[in-house]
Protein backbone atom coordinates (compact mmCIF):
# COMPACT_ATOMS: atom_id res chain seq x y z
CA UNK A 1 0.00 0.00 0.00
CA UNK A 2 1.25 3.64 -0.79
CA UNK A 3 0.81 6.22 1.49
CA UNK A 4 0.61 9.78 -0.27
CA UNK A 5 3.02 12.37 1.78
CA UNK A 6 0.63 15.78 2.54
CA UNK A 7 2.99 18.61 1.26
CA UNK A 8 2.98 21.81 2.96
CA UNK A 9 2.64 25.05 0.85
CA UNK A 10 4.10 27.72 2.54
CA UNK A 11 3.49 31.08 2.49
CA UNK A 12 5.76 33.59 0.54
CA UNK A 13 7.71 36.20 2.67
CA UNK A 14 5.51 38.73 1.64
CA UNK A 15 2.00 38.44 1.56
CA UNK A 16 -1.32 40.33 2.28
CA UNK A 17 -3.20 40.10 5.47
CA UNK A 18 -6.35 41.23 7.49
CA UNK A 19 -6.19 42.36 10.96
CA UNK A 20 -9.89 43.09 12.82
CA UNK A 21 -10.74 43.77 16.13
CA UNK A 22 -13.39 41.99 18.81
CA UNK A 23 -13.97 42.75 22.48
CA UNK A 24 -16.46 40.99 24.83
CA UNK A 25 -17.50 41.37 27.75
CA UNK A 26 -17.58 37.90 30.25
CA UNK A 27 -20.55 37.70 32.62
CA UNK A 28 -18.57 39.35 35.78
CA UNK A 29 -18.09 42.40 33.70
CA UNK A 30 -14.26 42.22 32.46
CA UNK A 31 -13.50 42.92 28.73
CA UNK A 32 -11.65 40.25 26.44
CA UNK A 33 -9.94 42.38 23.61
CA UNK A 34 -8.91 40.02 20.57
CA UNK A 35 -6.99 40.77 17.49
CA UNK A 36 -7.35 38.13 14.91
CA UNK A 37 -4.80 38.37 11.64
CA UNK A 38 -5.60 36.08 8.61
CA UNK A 39 -2.66 36.01 6.00
CA UNK A 40 -3.30 35.42 2.66
CA UNK A 41 -1.87 32.96 -0.48
CA UNK A 42 -1.41 35.30 -4.13
CA UNK A 43 -4.57 33.45 -4.97
CA UNK A 44 -6.81 34.75 -2.15
CA UNK A 45 -6.69 31.52 -0.51
CA UNK A 46 -6.14 32.21 3.82
CA UNK A 47 -3.01 30.14 5.09
CA UNK A 48 -2.08 31.48 8.65
CA UNK A 49 -3.67 33.17 11.49
CA UNK A 50 -2.69 34.56 14.49
CA UNK A 51 -4.56 35.46 17.54
CA UNK A 52 -3.34 38.44 19.93
CA UNK A 53 -5.41 39.32 23.02
CA UNK A 54 -4.86 41.67 25.31
CA UNK A 55 -4.27 41.64 29.10
CA UNK A 56 -4.63 37.92 29.47
CA UNK A 57 -2.88 35.43 31.18
CA UNK A 58 -0.23 33.15 30.20
CA UNK A 59 -2.72 30.11 29.83
CA UNK A 60 -5.06 31.66 27.63
CA UNK A 61 -2.00 33.46 25.37
CA UNK A 62 -0.72 29.83 24.93
CA UNK A 63 -4.46 28.34 23.89
CA UNK A 64 -4.45 31.08 21.47
CA UNK A 65 -1.15 30.59 20.14
CA UNK A 66 -1.96 26.85 19.94
CA UNK A 67 -5.00 27.15 18.21
CA UNK A 68 -3.89 29.72 15.61
CA UNK A 69 -0.67 27.37 15.11
CA UNK A 70 -3.18 24.23 14.29
CA UNK A 71 -5.54 25.87 11.92
CA UNK A 72 -2.21 27.91 10.23
CA UNK A 73 -0.82 24.24 9.50
CA UNK A 74 -3.74 22.73 9.00
CA UNK A 75 -4.57 25.76 5.64
CA UNK A 76 -1.12 24.85 4.88
CA UNK A 77 -1.58 21.26 4.62
CA UNK A 78 -4.41 21.63 2.40
CA UNK A 79 -7.79 21.78 4.40
CA UNK A 80 -10.11 24.03 2.83
CA UNK A 81 -10.70 27.11 5.20
CA UNK A 82 -14.73 26.27 5.10
CA UNK A 83 -13.75 23.26 6.80
CA UNK A 84 -11.55 24.88 9.35
CA UNK A 85 -13.99 27.56 10.03
CA UNK A 86 -16.41 25.47 10.76
CA UNK A 87 -14.94 23.20 13.11
CA UNK A 88 -14.43 26.70 15.12
CA UNK A 89 -18.12 27.91 14.93
CA UNK A 90 -20.76 27.22 17.50
CA UNK A 91 -18.07 26.87 20.01
CA UNK A 92 -20.29 28.30 23.13
CA UNK A 93 -18.59 29.71 26.38
CA UNK A 94 -18.15 33.14 27.92
CA UNK A 95 -17.45 35.42 27.19
CA UNK A 96 -20.10 35.56 24.49
CA UNK A 97 -22.46 37.97 22.97
CA UNK A 98 -21.47 41.91 21.62
CA UNK A 99 -18.48 41.04 19.64
CA UNK A 100 -17.89 45.61 18.30
CA UNK A 101 -17.49 43.25 15.02
CA UNK A 102 -19.65 45.08 12.37
CA UNK A 103 -19.82 42.16 10.12
CA UNK A 104 -20.76 39.35 13.32
CA UNK A 105 -21.77 41.55 16.18
CA UNK A 106 -22.72 38.49 18.08
CA UNK A 107 -20.55 35.42 18.89
CA UNK A 108 -21.53 32.52 20.84
CA UNK A 109 -17.59 32.81 22.22
CA UNK A 110 -14.45 34.29 21.18
CA UNK A 111 -13.90 30.63 19.19
CA UNK A 112 -16.51 31.32 17.91
CA UNK A 113 -16.22 34.71 16.35
CA UNK A 114 -12.59 33.50 14.85
CA UNK A 115 -14.44 30.29 12.72
CA UNK A 116 -17.08 33.61 11.37
CA UNK A 117 -14.04 35.36 10.41
CA UNK A 118 -12.12 32.96 8.66
CA UNK A 119 -15.41 31.59 7.14
CA UNK A 120 -15.66 35.35 5.77
CA UNK A 121 -12.18 35.65 4.64
CA UNK A 122 -12.52 32.43 2.25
Amino acid sequence: MTMIQPQREHLPLVRPSLTQRAEMVDAHGGVLEVYLTISFYPDGRPGEMFITAAKVGSVLRGLFDAMATMASYALQYGVPATAVAEALISFEFEPRGATGDPEHPQAKSIVDWIGKRLLAAS
